[in-house]
């Protein structure tokens, strides 16, 4: 009795006649029968010798006799199910796909898998700070990616570009040609004017 197979007689010989549903006979040798599943073998997708190909950060499966995408590498995933392109969406910073696919950042920025939470406090000129309100904090070195969003155009207009934006709470905290000084608070400084009463963006964040 052959495997998954109806079999035959030819020369002498036993042969496979005939392969149940979705098996095939992919090495041609009669005495294993019928031996991949059509359904399940990625190497005999669907039809002996039909193979799927690599996808990107993941790997490949054979569902249903259909190439499909089997699992994907942390942060990646397969947020458009499409099997071509593999696992497309780095989760950590997709805004489209925030750590799970289908979360969208309304600021289109995704940080570490979050979308940023942010509230303007507005301007004030001197070197006062403004406390947060419940459930936020100020911003600490290295979060400027969560102070962006927060900044309106409005904001823009009056502060030249969002890379003017501090991100560093006490003392050194005045973003000015890559490097840090000032007052503290949480301030945008137009042309390199840290130290004094200038006016201020404060920022606080969750």
């Amino acid at each position: 009795m052959l495997a998954n197979a109806t079999a035959g007689c030819a020369n002498s010989a036993c042969t496979v006649a005939a392969c149940a549903a979705n098996f095939g006979n992919c090495d041609k040798a009669p005495l294993n029968g019928c031996e991949e599943n059509l359904l399940s073998d990625v190497n005999n997708c669907g039809a002996c010798a039909a193979k799927c190909a690599g996808i990107a950060n993941g790997t490949v499966a054979c569902a249903a006799g259909k190439c499909a995408v089997g699992s994907c590498a942390a942060p990646f995933k397969n947020c458009n199910n499409v099997v071509a392109d593999g696992c497309e969406s780095n989760s950590t910073n997709d805004p489209k796909n925030c750590g799970v696919c289908a979360t969208v950042c309304s600021a289109n920025v995704c940080v570490n898998s979050v979308c940023p939470q942010c509230v303007n406090l507005g301007f004030k000129t001197g070197t006062g700070n403004f406390a947060c309100p419940g459930g936020y904090r100020m911003p600490k070195v290295g979060e400027y990616n969560l102070v962006a969003p927060c900044v309106s155009p409005n904001d823009a207009a009056a502060f030249s570009y969002y890379k003017d934006v501090a991100v560093s709470v006490g003392g050194c905290n005045c973003k000015w040609n890559g490097g840090w000084c000032g007052q503290p608070s949480i301030e945008t400084i137009r042309q390199g004017r840290c130290c004094g009463d200038y006016s201020q963006l404060h920022i606080c964040i969750k």
